[in-house]
């Protein structure tokens, strides 16, 4: 059972993903920053680079490797007090640009897009501009539904829920039956404000939470997440 257990969790990862839009402002190619990309190797100096880029027609896909700080707390014996100090800790963070949608999106938080935001001005100076991307929930769960790749929705979370007009408040309910409730879905369409659900894309077994951000979590093999990540981009705008 143990062994049984260890093996699922080994195939599903979970992974948080964070979506912004972005668009090339100087005229350059999807090769030209690929270019760029592959030269700005990672260097002690700078403190970042990038390695394993991949460019696929319309999308560049890199691992940054990036140096950060870490901040934390010593006792200083001598002086009797307490005392900061600075650790640099090595980051890795992929992300992917899919220059015909304009999303760039990362695996991990906001905390490792703004690193990525960063590294990008350092490395392609005043190429890219960039604009938040708010996921609505009611239309990926929408997107789901119509492509029938829903399998079971496990937790819908709807803000400024009116019971009666007596009661308002955040309703969040766990669904006992197998059977969705487009009924309530199509009524409260505005005030999703999250929702947990088991999907199938293609062959690919999927555990995805929504929220009213630009950020998901998605649990899913290793080798299923180009395929998660691709529907999810073409799903979100």
């Amino acid at each position: 059972l143990i062994e049984t257990i260890n093996i699922k969790k080994a195939i599903m990862d979970k992974l948080n993903i964070t979506f912004n839009l972005f668009r090339v402002v100087d005229g350059r190619t999807p090769v030209d920053i690929y270019a760029d990309f592959i030269k700005s190797i990672y260097s002690d100096t700078l403190g970042y680079g990038f390695t394993d880029v991949y460019l696929d027609e319309m999308v560049i896909s890199a691992l940054l490797v990036k140096k950060i700080p870490t901040y934390y707390k010593t006792w200083n014996e001598t002086q009797q007090m307490m005392e900061n100090k600075t650790l640099l800790i090595m980051k890795e963070i992929k992300f992917f640009m899919d220059f015909k949608s304009h999303h760039i999106y990362v695996e991990g938080g906001v905390s490792s897009m703004n690193h990525l935001k960063q590294a990008l001005r350092n490395t392609c100076w005043k190429t890219f501009v960039y604009e938040d991307l708010t996921i609505k929930p009611f239309n990926l769960l929408q997107s789901f539904i119509k492509d029938n790749i829903m399998e079971t929705l496990n937790e819908i979370c709807i803000s400024d829920f009116k019971f009666e007009n007596v009661l308002i408040g955040k309703y969040t309910a766990k669904l006992i039956d197998s059977k969705i409730p487009f009924d309530l879905i199509q009524q409260h369409s505005d005030t999703i404000s999250k929702f947990k659900a088991s999907v199938q894309i293609e062959d690919a077994e999927v555990e995805i939470t929504v929220k009213n951000r630009n950020s998901m979590a998605i649990s899913c093999s290793e080798e299923d997440k180009y395929t998660v990540f691709d529907y999810i981009s073409s799903k979100i705008y």
